[in-house]
């Protein structure tokens, strides 16, 4: 059995957001996918179906979304993925990772 928790901010930007799919059991790995989309286009709710695979397999995932051009610009978008890292690091024991 999985648990989705969708829509959780990580920062203050309408596209700084992730969904988290994990086990229902404690000391996870955890696995962040951070999509492609030459940091223009993507949506973290096109790769539901990777968060649930790799839940049922014992991961907690972690699908972000992250500002992109022209919101921002490099090397602004690196400076997401360091805060979603951060941020996920910090809350891992609340999916059980």
């Amino acid at each position: 059995m999985i648990q989705v928790r969708r829509d959780i901010p990580y920062g203050e930007g309408a596209r700084q957001r992730l969904d988290v799919y994990h086990p229902v059991s404690e000391g996870r790995p955890i696995l962040v996918y951070l999509y492609g989309g030459s940091w223009q286009s993507g949506r973290r709710g096109i790769y539901h179906f990777l968060g649930k695979s790799f839940a049922r397999r014992g991961f907690v995932t972690v699908v972000p979304d992250y500002r992109v051009f022209p919101e921002i610009r490099f090397p602004q978008f690196l400076n997401d993925a360091a805060e979603i890292l951060r941020f996920v690091a910090a809350r891992a024991g609340d999916w059980g990772g």
